[in-house]
């Protein structure tokens, strides 16, 4: 089996001198690369108790065949799960700009065997280049990273964090043909992923599960957690609460766009015939998942 450490790129050091990859099994028949200093994401995945909400959510949904496409994919915990829901015949767009997340996803995936994952180590954005991106390096949680837009951010950043340069790609360009539930949790980098994959909303009509966190918003995108919302509304979308019991309530503009605190909402297509009922989502019935043609 390979060195977790040798697959990173030259130039980028360990998360944290006392950071420690292993390879676990949260679940029967699912096996993650985690990292034990990592008491974010790594941590709660070893115990089967990551984002249970969101978890349920994409389980209940997906169904063999489908597609997911999960920016922002961090170690891979919803891309794998994801992955084994589509199965063979589906796909998995798995993608994360950090190279020791990505590298250990990348990982997972072969020590499943799950060759529908596709592991792109890039960041999103409205428009392609490059550009830097700040990794936290002792905060104690894989998902510190950021897509350092602006000069401020940058200064910001200079401090605790391992900067790298990353290759920025618009999902419209990613010749992604089907699309059934997109996944945005990029540190506030979401609303220019969003601008960046207007075609791709457009034609596939995915289910989108995004977490929005005003403040962040702010920061990297330099937009308010309104401009996000407003965004997908224009492109035919409305807000539901994610609900312990899975889909929730619609939500109003006004609860998106005055709360500073981070949280996931689902984002469903308006168009006639879309409209899943919370069993539905829950027990991933083939019913709630298209319009009728």
């Amino acid at each position: 089996m390979s060195d977790p450490e040798s697959c990173l790129p030259p130039g980028f050091a360990p998360r944290d001198p006392l950071s420690s990859w292993v390879l676990a099994e949260p679940r029967p028949g699912l096996r993650l690369w985690v990292d034990l200093g990592d008491y974010g994401v790594s941590r709660p995945c070893m115990t089967n108790t990551y984002e249970p909400h969101e978890t349920a959510f994409v389980e209940g949904y997906l169904r063999p065949g489908m597609s997911f496409v999960d920016v922002g994919a961090n170690i891979g915990w919803f891309s794998l799960i994801a992955a084994q829901r589509v199965g063979p015949t589906g796909r998995v767009i798995a993608i994360e700009p950090r190279p020791d997340s990505a590298s250990r996803l990348a990982m997972s995936a072969a020590e499943n065997g799950l060759s529908q994952i596709a592991v792109h180590r890039v960041a999103t954005g409205a428009a392609p280049g490059r550009m830097k991106v700040g990794a936290l390096i002792a905060g104690h949680n894989t998902g510190g990273t950021w897509l350092l837009t602006t000069e401020s951010l940058l200064q910001r950043t200079s401090v605790g964090h391992q900067l790298f340069d990353v290759d920025v790609v618009r999902l419209d360009d990613m010749a992604i043909g089907r699309c059934d539930l997109l996944k945005l949790d990029i540190e506030g980098a979401e609303y220019l992923a969003l601008q960046g994959a207007r075609d791709t909303i457009r034609r596939c009509r995915p289910v989108v599960l995004t977490e929005i966190n005003g403040p962040v918003l702010r920061l990297v995108s330099q937009v308010p957690a309104a401009a996000y919302v407003q965004l997908l509304r224009e492109l035919g979308y409305r807000p539901h609460e994610l609900a312990a019991t899975g889909l929730g309530r619609p939500l109003g503009d006004d609860e998106l766009s005055s709360v500073d605190a981070s949280f996931n909402v689902i984002f469903l297509p308006r168009e006639p015939g879309f409209s899943p009922r919370r069993a539905d989502v829950e027990q991933g019935s083939t019913a709630a998942h298209r319009p009728p043609a």
